[in-house]
């Protein structure tokens, strides 16, 4: 990715994540030094970390405009940067998130955490948290398959879930999805109606 900034002439500060400081931390303080554009090189956590970033630091800042927001992709699935149509190339990457045209996407909030994918409690919070880090380095997508495995069979859940005020419906199942974007990695379509940038 350096080589690619390099290239373009810009200038950039690199900033590492690690556990003391993630990606929402690191952004939220690079947007309070001035940062007017980042760049999240990596996969969904560093994606939705930065997310998260970027709307804290609006509420901390009303009314001013909002940094915005570019994907290296360099996690197991890319799944945002696949919906939103974002090469995989590193230098095509870069380019369009330096010269490309901006775009508006929507985000969801549960408590306090933003989230431009989804949110899942149940049987879709297992499956990512299943997949270790070191499994989705050796197996890529397959670590999230080895995880799918060891869920089968497992017991459904009752949920309570009210849309919107309305009453509440009580259902059956393994899990509930909050879905922004339906499809995953342009294989399994599971909200086929779901849309990033459609203000739902």
């Amino acid at each position: 990715m350096e080589e690619a900034l390099q290239y373009y002439e810009t200038d950039y500060e690199l900033r590492e994540t690690d556990p003391d400081l993630d990606g929402e931390s690191q952004a939220l303080e690079a947007i309070r030094q001035g940062a007017e554009r980042l760049l999240a090189c990596g996969g969904g956590s560093t994606v939705k970390g930065a997310i998260n970033g970027i709307c804290k630091s609006r509420k901390e800042e009303a009314g001013s405009p909002a940094a915005t927001l570019g994907i290296v992709p360099g996690g197991t699935a890319n799944l945002v940067a696949r919906a939103l149509g974002i090469p995989m190339k590193v230098s095509d990457t870069v380019a369009m998130a330096l010269a490309g045209e901006k775009s508006l996407i929507d985000v969801g909030r549960c408590r306090d955490h933003s989230f431009a994918l989804g949110i899942g409690v149940g049987m879709t919070k297992r499956l990512v948290s299943q997949a270790s880090d070191e499994e989705k380095e050796k197996l890529s997508r397959w670590a999230y398959a080895r995880a799918i495995i060891g869920e089968l069979g497992a017991r459904s859940h009752t949920f309570q879930i009210t849309l919107d005020g309305d009453a509440s419906h009580r259902r059956r199942g393994a899990a509930v999805v909050v879905a922004n974007i339906g499809e995953i990695g342009g294989k399994l379509s599971f909200a086929p109606d779901a849309r990033i940038d459609d203000s739902l």
